[in-house]
């Protein structure tokens, strides 16, 4: 489960008992054994997600009350799959995460691209996201730095690929010019 999933629920559970939303993250701790903090201490996830109190509504680009968002976009890890099972592959498109109240009253977790995130802060009017300044989350950061690694150990394999194979044509080509210098009969007097 990420972060957004256990806020979501945490939310439900505090809108029934309370009747009301939020009005900051540590309202959320009774709900878990160690506190929302605690629950997402590697991703930082009260740090990373802005809750609002009361919810935003906006019209675009679907109608809804925005209860919590990310503070910034953010790529994650994309899995692909291998003969092995599942692997970090490569990075998903920066999206914003975020719960929100549907027009029926059901709170639930929605991704918005950054285009989408720029129409839903317009028809909001009133929507200030204050940015966080923590760096990138540490798995993505190990996983960039992978893909860093073997994208240059992949060129340096295909540049000494090719350079071998030059090598190995111009001496067959050598060979070869030798091999009909001594083959060839002498000229004639």
């Amino acid at each position: 489960m990420t972060f957004v999933s256990y806020a979501k629920y945490a939310i439900e559970l505090f809108r029934d008992e309370h009747g009301r939303f939020p009005v900051k993250w540590s309202d959320l701790d009774p709900y878990f054994d160690r506190g929302i903090d605690e629950v997402g201490q590697y991703i930082q996830g009260t740090e990373r997600y802005q809750l609002f109190d009361p919810p935003v509504s906006f019209s675009e680009p679907l109608a809804g009350k925005l209860v919590a968002i990310s503070r910034r976009s953010f790529s994650d890890i994309d899995h692909g799959w291998t003969w092995y099972g599942s692997i970090g592959s490569s990075l998903g498109t920066p999206e914003f995460r975020g719960i929100v109240l549907t027009s029926d009253d059901t709170l639930v977790q929605k991704t918005f691209t950054e285009a989408e995130m720029a129409k839903l802060i317009r028809s909001a009017g009133n929507l200030k996201i204050t940015p966080d300044s923590l760096t990138e989350r540490p798995h993505v950061a190990t996983l960039r730095r992978k893909i860093v690694v073997a994208r240059t150990l992949g060129a340096l394999l295909v540049g000494f690929s090719v350079f071998m194979l030059i090598r190995f044509i111009a001496r067959r080509q050598r060979h070869n010019n030798s091999r009909q210098a001594t083959a060839s009969p002498p000229p004639a007097l």
